[in-house]
């Protein structure tokens, strides 16, 4: 009896790879939007939220991504961050009239992906 392995056709069904759930790339797919008010009163605490989003405009997870604030000042400035959100206070009256940067930044390599320029005012 001939075995014909050579000529041997596997026919049982094949069952498909699922594709990868697609990770967007963080540099180019993903994109910033940090919204709340430019002026940041003395003593009067004010939430800014980030929304990113992919190359499609739709909403990505903050924490499906590798990103995080960060406020370059001169002076102090209390922060609480909570994911896409972060609330500013200036107490000190000194600096009224100054400004400080809040950047949203790519956690492997420190590019800002996101950046508004906020100025301190006095309560009027």
């Amino acid at each position: 009896q001939e075995l014909r392995i050579c000529d041997y056709i596997d026919s049982s069904p094949s069952t498909p790879t699922p594709p990868n759930p697609s990770n967007p790339d963080e540099t180019a797919d993903l994109s910033a939007k940090i919204s709340g008010n430019t002026n940041l009163r003395i003593g009067v605490t004010r939430t800014y939220t980030v929304t990113l989003s992919d190359k499609e405009g739709n909403a990505v997870q903050w924490n499906d991504t590798k990103y995080s604030w960060n406020v370059i000042s001169d002076f102090d400035v209390r922060q609480t961050v909570t994911e896409n959100k972060i609330s500013l206070t200036v107490e000190d009256e000194d600096f009224i009239d100054s400004s400080f940067l809040l950047q949203v930044i790519k956690l492997n390599d420190s590019s800002v992906i996101a950046e508004i320029e906020i100025t301190v005012v006095d309560v009027m």
